[in-house]
């Protein structure tokens, strides 16, 4: 089973508080009809889907710079995950769009 921290309740729309094993209510969301779903600053929660095999597209930012020590998104125990590249592109500032999809 998979939990996270919870808030009680949520004030902006459209949004869905999700209660009791995240990954079975994110499977059960994805089965359905309606937009993309996005996942915004959660390492743990990330990292979790990936595992599960739920996350259909993942987007990065890269920021050309290196600073401090902190969490790595992708580090993980368990068989390696392949990751191809769907699309790439450079901001005049030096950002990184990258879209990658885990393969199947």
């Amino acid at each position: 089973m998979c939990r996270f921290r919870q808030l009680a309740a949520l004030d902006w729309a459209p949004s869905r508080l999700l209660s009791g094993d995240v990954l079975d209510e994110i499977a059960v969301l994805k089965r359905q009809a309606g937009q993309a779903i996005g996942v915004h600053g959660s390492i743990s929660l990330v990292q979790a889907l990936l595992a599960a095999g739920l996350l259909d597209e993942l987007r990065f930012v890269l920021c050309p710079a290196v600073a401090g020590q902190g969490r790595r998104l992708l580090s993980r125990e368990g068989e390696p995950i392949q990751l191809d590249l769907r699309s790439a592109r450079t901001t005049p500032g030096g950002l990184q769009y990258l879209v990658f999809r885990p393969r199947r």
